[in-house]
Parts: C-alpha cells; sequence; structure tokens
C-alpha cells in the first residue's frame, strides 16, 4: 500500500468516526472503512473513461436519492431537517464517493477530488445544531481532516513524474497555505451552514421530497372549500398515516379552522410552546414513547391509551391527533398547540413517528368561545331562515347538533365534487340548491348553520382512519380517508363533540383490501422501521427483523396467494426428490465417465441377447470368468471376457483415452450370432445388472 493509499484511508476512518460519534450508527461507517482498505491494496482496480466516472457518480447519487425515498427517515435530535436527516444521507453519498474512488484507476494514483469529498461529509455532518460537549470534538476532527488534506496533496504532487524529490521553502509554504486553506474551507461551510439552516432546510425540503403535498392543500393554515377533495382525488389509495393503537383510531384532526369567508376557512395563528414533562404519569404505558412527553389537556388517572402514529410521507409538521388527546410523546425539544389543542411539531418532524394518549376530559375556556360564531359577512337572509327552520323547537345543544345532521342526511346527497354556476356563492348555492357535494360542504354548512343558533362551532380537516392491516396489527390512513366535519361545543357537557353531518356513503369507510395489497403495504412500513433501526439500534433492528419475519409466515397461512406459494414450494420440492438418482447422478457425471457407462450398457445388451445377464452382486471380473466358462474354444465368447476384464480396468485404474477407444470399436462391431450358446447360459434367473 503507498503512502498516498494510507492517507487515504486514514481520511476515511476519520469521517467514519465522526459519523459514528455525531450520528450515533456504525454500522455504514464501518462497512465504508472495510471497503476503503480493500480498495486501498489496489490488488482490484478499474480503468474507466470520463464518461465512466461520470456513470459511477451518476450511480453514487441515484443510490443514494433512492435510499432517502424510500427508507425511513427519522430527525435524530436536530431541530432542523438538514442537522441530522438530509445531513446524514448527503454525507454517507459522498464518504461512498470517496470509497468508489479507491477502486478507480489513476496515473497520480489516487483522484485528486477524493479529499474534497470528504470536506463535503464532514461539513454535512455539522451543519445542523450540535451540543456544547460536541464542538470541540467537531473541531479536531476538522483540523485532523485539514492537516490530512494537505499532506495527500503533497505526497499527491511529489509522486508525479518529473517532480525533484529536493523540498524548497516555497513547497512547504504551499503545503502550510493549503492547510490552512482546506481548514477555513471546512469550517467556511459548517458555520454558513449553521447560520442559514432554517433556509437551506427549505431549500432542501423542496429540492429532495418534491412529491410532498402542498401545503395549502387540506392541512395549511388557511384551506378553501375543495382542498380535502383535491387530496382525496390524488392517488385515493396513497397511505397517508399507520396508526399502532388497540382498536379503531377514527377521526384524527390535522387542521381547526374559526374564520369563514364564504370560500375560505382561515385558522387561528396564535400557539403556545409545551416543554417536556420531568415526570411521567403512572397511567402512561413506558413501552409506547418517542421521546419527550407533552401535556395536551386535563386527564384523569385512568390508564390511556396509546395511538402510535407512523407518517408515511411529510406533512410539514403537523401532528394528526383524536379530539380526545390528553399526552403526545414526540422527539422534539418542545411542541407548539394552537389555541383549538392540536400539537404542531414543526419541520423537524418530517416522518418521524409520534404516540398519542387518549382518552382526556375539558372543555373551552371562556373566553375562546366567540371566535367560534363568527359568519361570513353578507349571509344570505335565507340560510338565516333555513337555520331557524332546521332548529325549531331545539332547546339543548345535543338537540340541535342532532337535527343539523338529520337536515343533510334526509334532504341532501352525497357526490364527490360539485358544479357551481358561475357568480354564485358555493356555500349558498349547496344550502338553498341542495346539489349534490362532497363532505367539505356538509362541514362548512353544518359550522354555519350551528353558530347561527349559538352553539360554538368550528371546521375540521383530517383523516378518519378505521382500515385495519391484518398482517402489522395498524390501522391505515389513505388518501381516500381524507375527511372534513365539524366539532360543536356542547355547554351542557362541557367538552367539545363531534357533528358528522355528510350521509352515510360519503363517509370513510373500511375497504376490504387484497391480501397481497395489504402485506406489501406492512412489507413497506417494516423495511421503513428496519433500516431506521439498523442507524440506531442493533437490539430493534433484530426485533423488527423478527416481526418481519411473523408477518411473512402470517402471510402464507391465511392468504391464498401465501397457500399457493407453499403449494408451488412443495410440488417443487416433491418433483425435486423423485427425480431418478440416475439421472440426477448423470447430469454431473464426467464426460469421460459417461461414456464408460454407455459403452457398458451396450455391451450389456449384447450379453442378454446370448442370455447372459450380470447379476446386481456380480462383479466384472467374475462375470467375465461366466461368460467363457467352458468355452475355451469360442472365440467371440472370449474376446466378451477379455473386454470385461479391460473395461475394469479403464474404469478404475488407467484413466486414459486410448482404452476407451479399444472398448468403444468392439462394443460396436461385436456380434452376439458369431457365439455359441452354453448350458449354464440360461441357469440364472434375468436380473438388472448394477450400473458400475
Amino acid at each position: 500500500m503507498s503512502l498516498q493509499r494510507s492517507i487515504a484511508c486514514a481520511l476515511i476512518a476519520l469521517e467514519a468516526a465522526a459519523m459514528i460519534y455525531m450520528g450515533n450508527v456504525w454500522v455504514f461507517p464501518a462497512a465504508a472503512v472495510l471497503l476503503a482498505l480493500v480498495g486501498a491494496w489496489g490488488r482490484r482496480q478499474w480503468r474507466l473513461t470520463l464518461r465512466g466516472r461520470l456513470l459511477l457518480t451518476l450511480l453514487v447519487v441515484v443510490g443514494f436519492t433512492a435510499k432517502w425515498f424510500i427508507a425511513a427517515h427519522a430527525a435524530i435530535g436536530g431541530p432542523v431537517m438538514v442537522s441530522r436527516d438530509v445531513g446524514y444521507a448527503f454525507a454517507q453519498g459522498a464518504l461512498a464517493g470517496q470509497v468508489a474512488l479507491l477502486f478507480v484507476w489513476s496515473a497520480a494514483g489516487v483522484s485528486s477530488v477524493f479529499p474534497l469529498l470528504g470536506a463535503v461529509a464532514l461539513s454535512f455532518l455539522g451543519a445542523g445544531t450540535l451540543p456544547a460537549e460536541d464542538h470541540v470534538c467537531y473541531g479536531a476532527l476538522g483540523l485532523g481532516y485539514a492537516l490530512l488534506t494537505a499532506l495527500f496533496y503533497a505526497v499527491s504532487w511529489a509522486s508525479l513524474p518529473g517532480t525533484s524529490t529536493r523540498r524548497p521553502w516555497g513547497w512547504w509554504f504551499g503545503v502550510g497555505v493549503a492547510s490552512l486553506g482546506a481548514l477555513a474551507l471546512a469550517a467556511g461551510v459548517a458555520s454558513t451552514s449553521y447560520r442559514y439552516r432554517t433556509e437551506l432546510d427549505d431549500a432542501l425540503v423542496s429540492v429532495i421530497q418534491p412529491r410532498m403535498p402542498v401545503p395549502s392543500v387540506g392541512f395549511s393554515d388557511r384551506a378553501r372549500l375543495g382542498s380535502v377533495a383535491e387530496m382525496k382525488g390524488a392517488g385515493p389509495q396513497e397511505v397517508g398515516l399507520r396508526v399502532y393503537a388497540g382498536r379503531a383510531p377514527g377521526y384524527l384532526r390535522g387542521k381547526a379552522y374559526t374564520d369563514f369567508d364564504g370560500r375560505n376557512w382561515s385558522a387561528r395563528t396564535e400557539q403556545t410552546a409545551l416543554k417536556p414533562l420531568r415526570e411521567v404519569p403512572p397511567s402512561i404505558p413506558m413501552d409506547t414513547f418517542q421521546g419527550g412527553l407533552f401535556k395536551l389537556s386535563p386527564a384523569d388517572g385512568a390508564l390511556l391509551e396509546a395511538l402510535e402514529t407512523h407518517p408515511a410521507r411529510d406533512f410539514r409538521g403537523v401532528l394528526f391527533t383524536p379530539l380526545d388527546a390528553a399526552y403526545a410523546s414526540a422527539p422534539l425539544p418542545e411542541l407548539r398547540v394552537n389555541a383549538d389543542g392540536i400539537p404542531e411539531g414543526g419541520l423537524a418532524m418530517g416522518r418521524t413517528p409520534y404516540t398519542v394518549y387518549r382518552p382526556a376530559t375539558g372543555g373551552v375556556e371562556e373566553p375562546r368561545r366567540d371566535a367560534y360564531l363568527g359568519l361570513p359577512e353578507g349571509l344570505d337572509p335565507r340560510i338565516t331562515a333555513l337555520a331557524d327552520e332546521v332548529f325549531s323547537g331545539c332547546a339543548s345543544t345535543a338537540e340541535k347538533c342532532g337535527a343539523v345532521r338529520q337536515c343533510f342526511t334526509q334532504n341532501y346527497t352525497y357526490e364527490f365534487g360539485i358544479t357551481v354556476p358561475n357568480g354564485e356563492d358555493p356555500l349558498t348555492y349547496f344550502l338553498l340548491e341542495k346539489p349534490p357535494a362532497h363532505c367539505e360542504y356538509f362541514a362548512a354548512g353544518t359550522v354555519v348553520l350551528l353558530r347561527l343558533a349559538g352553539v360554538p362551532c368550528r371546521y375540521v380537516t383530517g383523516f378518519v382512519a378505521t382500515e385495519r392491516n391484518r398482517y402489522g396489527g395498524y390501522y391505515v390512513a389513505r388518501n381516500r380517508d381524507a375527511h372534513a366535519w365539524a366539532e360543536a361545543y356542547d355547554a351542557d357537557r362541557d367538552a367539545w363533540v363531534i357533528v358528522e353531518s355528510t350521509p352515510p356513503d360519503g363517509m370513510p369507510m373500511p375497504r376490504r383490501q387484497f391480501a397481497l395489497t395489504q402485506f406489501w403495504d406492512y412489507l413497506k412500513e417494516r423495511a421503513g422501521a428496519l433500516a431506521a433501526a439498523f442507524r440506531t439500534d442493533a437490539k430493534a433492528a433484530l426485533r423488527e427483523s423478527l416481526w418481519l419475519l411473523l408477518g411473512f409466515l402470517h402471510f402464507l397461512m391465511t392468504s391464498a396467494v401465501g397457500w399457493l406459494i407453499l403449494l408451488g414450494l412443495a410440488a417443487w420440492t416433491l418433483r425435486r426428490y423423485r427425480r431418478s438418482p440416475a439421472k440426477t447422478s448423470a447430469a454431473a457425471m464426467p464426460p469421460r465417465l459417461a461414456a464408460l457407462k454407455a459403452l457398458l450398457a451396450t455391451m450389456d445388451r449384447h450379453m442378454q441377447a446370448l442370455g447372459l445377464n450380470r447379476a446386481p452382486h456380480e462383479t466384472l471380473h467374475q462375470f467375465g470368468v461366466r461368460i467363457a466358462q467352458d468355452r475355451e474354444e469360442d472365440a467371440t465368447r472370449q474376446q466378451a471376457r477379455a473386454w470385461y476384464e479391460a473395461y475394469a480396468a479403464a474404469r478404475y485404474q488407467d484413466p486414459g483415452d486410448a482404452n476407451l477407444q479399444s472398448l468403444r470399436e468392439i462394443a460396436e462391431t461385436f456380434n452376439p450370432r458369431a457365439a455359441g450358446p452354453g448350458a449354464n447360459d440360461t441357469s440364472r434367473p434375468h436380473q438388472p445388472p448394477s450400473s458400475d
């Protein structure tokens, strides 16, 4: 191993140490170091053209891009995504590129871009917010990397043809300048990444996750009538949430809205920052933690039910929770809760799992009730008259909620989509003309009518999760399960209640999924969890592997496709073991041995024509003696006896081809009719000869 390649290995080892220390993962860095040692020996190198090197770079980029989209990603501690999640993926890609360069032949040894890739890896590893105790370590790693980089370029320059072995003072000055420059570059990139981490986070999210839903669709601070329908229609089968719970989660709130202008809903923007609890209440199941525990509303001392939620895509910090949520657990330093009690995790959440605990009790504070009674300006008087008609004779909030539900389910029909004439107000047209419409119009109409009756009410969007995956035991919320409903404050109960006015045929209902579809979704969920576990905890990775195996066995035993697979395997195994041993051995038999076997079978047939059958226990020499017994004057039989003896010698003693050719000539020209019959020829019963 050359000095240059030794320095290259040292650079990779330093980056791997930084990745293990700051990322708390070791599988990928350890594999990179082992491969680097193999490549550094130079025993296996490929000569690549410029086109080949570009293709190799493209393969590395595409490979880690695919890994980013396929594997589940969880924030590893930074408050923004670039600090740990995206940054770690970039660092992995740069390190993989360095390892690949060690297997590529170059006239200068190792490519000159090798240290630059390492600088990229270190910069992204330290781009986010590091704990105070890590600052010194990261600085030492950066200084060591800068010195090794300068030494790498010095050795590379000295190894070029035509360079002098003497080192003038200018050479040493250049080495010092290169070292300081590399150090300054690494420090500058890390400092800039930290200073503008939020802006970089937004930019990276927009570039790396272009398939993420636009924030204005359904779960942003402003929603228009029709936004939920867009989500339901855009890939209705696409999974949004997977929720592990003992019973169907039902309504999961994403956003709640208070102000309505006739077309658009607006959410209240004030938020309260919650800090993690110092003590965990005894009612919280200890095995369901996802990080810090935050209290959302008052709760009694009963054991709470956990809803472990795994987002299948990034919802920009929206945490979906039931109305009666009491606590939430997420890997965040703080959790913000809006005025409607819905928590928001910020961009750092990404697809990070979180857990919500229910049930809970509690109402709404008196000063906040007026915000839920607002009506759009210029409301059509006919809608007020409709409200008077609907709530005639109703005194309590429960009676009013029942009346509005009855009004919509008996007098209106559900249809996905609605056509509103030009110039018409959408909600007014829906309430008065009663055209078929979808859930958003029923929810908006419910809110307006109940507010006209003096009931505080809000418009809510989210998912209704009722479909259960029988292999994973979790509930699935797909795009088609996106929904809008109303929540009303019942003063008699001092609690918020869900008011569902959408007709039954428009409600998200569990639909029967094919077993193969459910199992494929289970594989994706477990594969993501396994990839995340490998990066963080070896024990968790082993546990996830076991769950994956158990799910596969469950699929084989409980589905028609699984039984077909088992029957196919059984048929293949039975066919394999019922094959003839002779055919099996002949398939792998050497050509010379196969030729000898064929000649022996030919000669045995000639002997059978004389009434002579070689017994299974009879050796070739014994059979030859029996052929010529009492036939010393019969030249044909003597020739047959000599053939069997020569065959035994060729088969077990002489591996040459000369005897094989002689045996072939005799066997092909032998004429059984020239031999005379003998008394002992038919005295033995017919038995199949051994194959010898």
